[in-house]
C-alpha cells in the first residue's frame, strides 16, 4: 500500500467509455472524491465546492485541508485542465503523492508524468480490454471460475444473433460491449423487444462494428456489488451493497445486504480469486465486481475496473460511522427544487434528518454541485425498516 499522501483525480471524459455515456451523466463526480479524501491527500475539483458542506464534512473529520481547481478550459476533462494549467502543475510537482483516479485512463498516466507522481491504476492497454464485457467471459475461465453463456455481435447483426439466442434460451440481457451502469443495457421478453432494440440501435447511428453482449436472463435473483481496493502487494475488502435494479434492469441505487447474505460462501470463492487474479495482471486500484446470486447458483456478470457508484456509500458511511457493522444504509437520488439549490439550504430544510456527528441515523448527502438539480444522498440508520422511513420523508420534503 501506498506511504504516500494522494491527488484524488477523479476526471472522467466521454471517449474514456464510447458514446454510451454523455458528460452529464457524471456531473459533480469529482467532488465525490470528498467522501474518500483523507486530511492531507489533495481532491482536484471541477469548481469550489460548497463551503457550507465542507465544513459539515469537518464535523465528522473527514473533510481534506487541501482542494485545488484548474483554471478554465472550454470542452476538457478535468485532467485536462490540470495539463494545461501551468502554475498549478508546478505547485503540485514539489509534492510526492500517488494519483487516485476515478479510471486510469491515458490523460491520468500523463498527468502522473508530468508530476513525477505514481498512479495507483492499471496500464490503460490492460483498462480498456477490462472494460469491454466480452472479456469477461475469458478473465473468468482464466480464473477458473464459472460464467453465463455469452453470445458477442455488432450491431449490423445484432437482431439476427438476439432472434436465434432467444429460440435457444428465452428471455435474454443484451448489454453494450462498451458502457457504464445500466445504460444500453435491455431486457428481451419476446421478439419484438428486439425489433425495438434494433430501432433504437439504428436511429442512435451507431456505427456497424459496436459490439454487443447476449446473455440469458435469470429470474428471480439478487444483485450484489463487491468492492476492492487493490494495491501492488495487498488488497483491500471495503465490502458488499446489494444493488436495486428495476425490472428494465436500470440501477436505482443500493442498500447494506440483509444478514446472511444469501450463498455468502459461493460469492466470497469467487470474488477473492478474481480480484487475486486481476493484481497479479498488473491491475491496481479501486475494483467492482457485480454478481447476481439465484437461490442455488452465483455468477459474475460484469466487472468495473475503475471506482462505482456504491465505493463512495461503503467508504463515507465506514469513515463516518467507524464500521459496517450495526448500521445499515442506502444510496438515492433526489431531485432537488430550485430553492434548495445550496447545501445551506438543503440543511434547513432536512433539519433534524441530516447525520450530525455520534448519531445513529440521518442523511448524508454527496454535495457534488447541484446546477443539473440532482442530488446523491446516503440514508444511514439502524435498520432497514428505519431506512425506508427516513426516505419516505426526505422524499416528501424534497415536494414542499
Amino acid at each position: 500500500m501506498s506511504t504516500r499522501p494522494a491527488l484524488f483525480l477523479h476526471s472522467f471524459s466521454p471517449t474514456n467509455l464510447s458514446d454510451t455515456l454523455f458528460a452529464s451523466a457524471l456531473q459533480g463526480l469529482s467532488q465525490r472524491a470528498l467522501l474518500l479524501a483523507g486530511a492531507n491527500d489533495v481532491v482536484c475539483c471541477d469548481t469550489v465546492p460548497d463551503t457550507d458542506y465542507l465544513s459539515y464534512l469537518a464535523e465528522f473529520d473527514i473533510a481534506p485541508q487541501h482542494i485545488v481547481v484548474p483554471k478554465e478550459k472550454v470542452a476538457s476533462s478535468l485532467a485536462e485542465r490540470l495539463l494545461s494549467d501551468p502554475v498549478l502543475l508546478q505547485k503540485l510537482a514539489k509534492e510526492n503523492r500517488c494519483i487516485e483516479p476515478y479510471m486510469a485512463t491515458a490523460i491520468e498516466w500523463q498527468v502522473a508524468d508530468k508530476l513525477g507522481y505514481a498512479i495507483n491504476g492499471t496500464k490503460p492497454d490492460y483498462l480498456a480490454y477490462l472494460n469491454q464485457k466480452t472479456s469477461l467471459n475469458t478473465l473468468l475461465a482464466e480464473s477458473n471460475l464459472p460464467y453465463l453463456p455469452s453470445i458477442s455481435c455488432y450491431s449490423n447483426n445484432l437482431k439476427t444473433t438476439a432472434l436465434h439466442a432467444y429460440k435457444r434460451y428465452g428471455k435474454l440481457v443484451i448489454r453494450a460491449s462498451l458502457g457504464l451502469g445500466s445504460k444500453n443495457v435491455w431486457l428481451v421478453h419476446d421478439e419484438n423487444d428486439i425489433k425495438q432494440i434494433h430501432a433504437i440501435i439504428v436511429a442512435a447511428g451507431y456505427p456497424d462494428d459496436r459490439r454487443y453482449v447476449i446473455t440469458p436472463f435469470i429470474a428471480n435473483t439478487l444483485s450484489f456489488n463487491a468492492q476492492f481496493l487493490l494495491h501492488p502487494t495487498t488488497i483491500e475488502f471495503l465490502g458488499i451493497s446489494q444493488q436495486h435494479i428495476d425490472t428494465n434492469l436500470h440501477y436505482t441505487g443500493n442498500i447494506k445486504p440483509a444478514s446472511p447474505i444469501p450463498l455468502q460462501e459461493k460469492i466470497v470463492i469467487q470474488i477473492n480469486p478474481l480480484a487475486h487474479y486481476l493484481q497479479q495482471q498488473g491491475y491496481l486500484g479501486y475494483l467492482g465486481i457485480d454478481l447476481i446470486v439465484s437461490e442455488k447458483e452465483v455468477f459474475i456478470i460484469e466487472i468495473n475496473p475503475r471506482i462505482n457508484t456504491s465505493t463512495f456509500t461503503l467508504v463515507g458511511v465506514k469513515r463516518i460511522m467507524g464500521s459496517l457493522d450495526n448500521t445499515c444504509f442506502a444510496s438515492a437520488s433526489l431531485t432537488i427544487p430550485q430553492h434548495l439549490n445550496t447545501f445551506h439550504r438543503f440543511e434547513t430544510c432536512l433539519q433534524t434528518f441530516l447525520l450530525r456527528p455520534n448519531s445513529k441515523q440521518g442523511i448524508l448527502p454527496i454535495m457534488s454541485p447541484i446546477a443539473h438539480k440532482n442530488i446523491d444522498i446516503i440514508a444511514i440508520a439502524p435498520s432497514r425498516i428505519e431506512i425506508r422511513a427516513l426516505l419516505r420523508h426526505v422524499e416528501q420534503m424534497m415536494l414542499i
